[in-house]
């Protein structure tokens, strides 16, 4: 059984579902927002997945504590771990590393660079991926960075099993559109990393068939492990 923890209505798990309802893999829903508890135990749990948010996880709520303790007993199980935005955020604080203001905002669909290495070469070369975070993880402690890019030096890195992604590959049309809207006063003014609706939403069948192309891949990988 996989745990997949939202933390807020408009953010969750999207593609990635599409993905383990081919695999026909049991997953279970943790509802943050509707006040679902944090389980306390992970006894036939195979393994872990955090969706993003917009609260940091430096802010002051219980379930974070929660989802730490949780996330630092997989890792001590060799429980595979599967982090997105906020839920790579948390993986990081969970293994000692700091959670800061990144030097600038970044929303929208901007290029990840794969770093080189004998354990980024499982998964996709360079691709454009949606962002929309403020902060950042510094690199934990025996963790390998996978990705980079010019607006944030740590877009992705992995801990064994463990996969934590600062960007978002679990876009579908709706969730861009929606996040779009929603937040619209975030990208009312264009910067250098920061795109406008209108470029959020251009050609976008196009941009998610490429994202769900990477997607397919570093999902898979990380099913490999779950299922060992």
């Amino acid at each position: 059984m996989i745990l997949i923890f939202r933390h807020v209505e408009c953010e969750g798990p999207g593609y990635l579902l599409d993905v383990l309802q081919s695999t026909n893999l049991d997953y279970q829903m943790i509802n943050i927002d509707q006040s679902v508890e944090v389980p306390r135990s992970l006894s036939g749990i195979s393994g872990l997945v955090f969706m993003g948010g917009g609260m940091s996880v430096n802010d002051n709520y219980g379930w974070i504590d929660d989802e730490l303790r949780l996330i630092r007993e997989a890792y001590n199980r060799d429980i595979p771990v599967l982090g997105h935005c906020l839920g790579a955020q948390l993986m990081a604080k969970a293994l000692g590393a700091e959670i800061t203001a990144n030097p600038v905002t970044e929303i929208g669909w901007f290029d990840v660079q794969r770093v080189n290495s004998d354990v980024s070469e499982n998964y996709p070369a360079d691709f454009t991926a949606f962002h929309w975070h403020g902060e950042t993880f510094s690199l934990p402690e025996n963790s390998r960075l996978l990705y980079t890019n010019k607006h944030c030096i740590n877009q992705g890195f992995s801990y064994g099993k463990s996969i934590a992604l600062q960007f978002h590959i679990e876009m579908k049309d709706a969730m861009v559109n929606d996040w779009s809207t929603r937040f619209a006063d975030q990208i009312s003014v264009e910067h250098e990393s920061i795109q406008s609706m209108e470029k959020i939403t251009d050609k976008l069948d196009a941009r998610l068939s490429q994202l769900h192309h990477a997607a397919d891949k570093i999902y898979l990988h990380w099913l490999q492990n779950v299922n060992q």
